[in-house]
């Protein structure tokens, strides 16, 4: 397919203020993923609560023809809040200390208010084009074993470059 294709751009959504299920931290916590235990959740007492779609995160999306276009949320900015959702992933305060010390005595002074939103702008481009793979508005794409076939990427490491980098390689 070649060509902006307009006409065809016509189910737009913008979501806001959707329930988080409980079930999105069990996932975080079994892949290592926190991104959801920075968002804000309204109101703070629904972290208590046992029903998970009661529990609203302060969570934005734009989508395009079921393509997710852009997506932001309002950052959690509240340490009570942090560590309770940090718990409900499976960490306690001492995890939470110990692996994002910095983020955690930050918040202990008070963090002011912040949100973002992130386009992405290469799907918008996938959408223009009418391609159906992202692969094929992505100046240099990587192949499926997230290999950069255009630079040689990854390429091999030095010694020097690992120490340099205090990495250690186990055989």
């Amino acid at each position: 397919m070649h060509g902006i294709l307009l006409p065809n751009l016509t189910m737009w959504y913008y979501l806001q203020h959707y329930p988080v299920p409980l079930s999105f931290f069990a996932i975080m916590k079994e892949r290592h993923k926190y991104q959801h235990v920075y968002i804000v959740y309204a109101p703070s007492n629904l972290l208590e609560k046992e029903n998970p779609l009661d529990i609203i995160a302060y969570q934005y999306d734009i989508v395009c023809n079921g393509v997710e276009l852009s997506s932001g949320a309002v950052r959690n900015h509240d340490m009570d809040i942090m560590v309770k959702a940090f718990a409900l992933a499976g960490y306690d305060e001492e995890t939470l200390k110990r692996k994002f010390g910095a983020l955690y005595q930050a918040f202990r002074f008070g963090a002011p208010p912040h949100a973002g939103m992130a386009p992405g702008i290469d799907r918008i481009l996938m959408l223009l084009r009418g391609e159906d793979n992202i692969r094929e508005v992505i100046a240099f794409p990587m192949s499926g074993s997230a290999q950069d076939l255009m630079c040689g990427a990854p390429g091999d490491v030095t010694e020097l470059q690992l120490r340099e980098a205090h990495i250690r390689v186990r055989q």
